[in-house]
């Protein structure tokens, strides 16, 4: 059994979903699903919770990240799970308080949106505002300044730009502050000047 991620081989000409799939079919990508359903307690404990996958990205090293709505004890994370090495592994700090709803990944960079407001384990005394940054090498969450004042539904990544779209209005141009630039709705932050350089909404 696997929860909320498949790895459909193309090459495969002998694959029929609408049957038992073989182990023949697996793939070590597949083990994130497996490895999430064992985590949320089998069938049923991933049924019951209303958990879910909503983001996948593949870091380079070969490190698979989802995100989603869902919190495991072995690993302790919440909302966000890399598979490393064929194992299910944590980020630091347990994870977000709060679904993930995308990730999109600039070399070691990996941006998350979502409805959150800190790591699981309450690390950045509620920070975060919506939207991170996870650095897969250092292993470690920065801030985007102060982040948004409502939660993001999708990221897209263009010209050394996070575009950025969610049920928001302001961007929060400095860590703390409850005040920021007008954006209805749409964001963009500058990779390379890590700075909101909104463009309108």
């Amino acid at each position: 059994g696997s929860f909320g991620f498949f790895e459909w081989r193309l090459a495969s000409s002998d694959v029929y979903a609408e049957s038992t799939l073989s182990n023949k079919t697996q793939t070590i990508s597949d083990n994130i699903g497996i490895g999430l359903l064992s985590a949320l307690g089998g069938t049923s404990g991933a049924s019951s919770s209303n958990s879910s996958i909503a983001a996948v990205a593949h870091h380079s090293s070969g490190a698979i990240i989802v995100g989603g709505a869902f919190s495991i004890s072995s690993p302790s994370t919440s909302n966000i799970a890399i598979l490393k090495d064929g194992l299910l592994s944590a980020p630091a700090n347990s994870g977000l308080n709060g679904p993930v709803t995308s990730l999109v990944i600039d070399g070691d960079k990996l941006f998350v949106g979502g409805s959150f407001s800190d790591t699981g384990s309450g690390s950045t005394s509620n920070a975060l505002k919506n939207i991170v940054v996870y650095d897969v090498a250092q292993d470690s969450w920065s801030p985007l300044l102060g982040g948004l004042d409502g939660a993001v539904a999708s990221l897209g990544f263009e010209d050394g730009q996070i575009q950025v779209a969610g049920n928001f209005t302001t961007v929060f141009t400095s860590s703390g502050s409850t005040t920021g630039e007008s954006a209805p709705g749409f964001a963009v932050w500058n990779v390379t000047s890590s700075t909101w350089t909104n463009s309108g909404g």
